[in-house]
C-alpha cells in the first residue's frame, strides 16, 4: 500500500535504549490523513502527491519539536530525464520500463512542491538536533 512504517510508531525522534548505548531514531516525514500514516518525506512519494495535500500536512509537520526528515535525491533536481546506459534490449525490460516511470515521473515538478515548504519550514541539519535533543536529555 502507499503508506509505510510502524503505524504506532512515534512522528518524531524518539531514542532507544542498547546494551551498546542509545541509537536516536529520525523517522521519515508522515502524514495522518482519514486514518493512513501517508509517506510525505521525498522521493517519489513526494513527487506523487497532489501540491494540495503537501500543503495541508506542513502545519501538521511543524508541530513536532524535534522535527520532521525530508530527502531527496540528486536527481531529482536534475533538467535531464534518468536513464540506465547500455544495452539497448535493456530499454524493453519491465524493469526498466518501470525504473523510468517511477524516477522521472513529476520531477520536474518537485521544486514546485517544495518550494512552499521551503518559506514555511525551519530546516537545519540533524546533527544540530541531535546536539539539542542530547542537551535536553542531561
Amino acid at each position: 500500500g502507499l503508506g509505510y512504517g510502524i503505524p504506532e510508531a512515534p512522528h518524531e525522534a524518539f531514542r532507544i535504549d542498547t546494551r551498546s548505548g542509545g541509537l536516536w531514531e529520525f523517522p521519515l516525514a508522515t502524514y495522518d490523513f482519514r486514518g493512513r500514516r501517508i509517506p510525505v518525506a521525498g522521493g517519489s512519494y513526494f513527487r506523487l502527491l497532489p501540491q494540495a495535500l503537501l500543503r495541508r500536512a506542513v502545519p501538521d509537520l511543524d508541530r513536532y519539536a524535534s522535527g520532521s526528515v525530508f530527502y531527496f535525491h540528486p536527481y531529482e533536481f536534475s533538467q535531464t530525464k534518468l536513464r540506465l546506459e547500455g544495452d539497448w534490449r535493456l530499454a524493453v525490460t519491465p524493469g526498466y520500463l518501470k525504473y523510468r516511470l517511477l524516477h522521472n515521473f513529476r520531477t520536474p515538478g518537485i521544486l514546485r512542491n517544495l518550494r512552499p515548504l521551503l518559506v514555511t519550514l525551519q530546516f537545519c541539519p540533524l546533527g544540530e538536533i541531535v546536539s539539542s535533543l542530547a542537551a535536553d536529555n542531561r
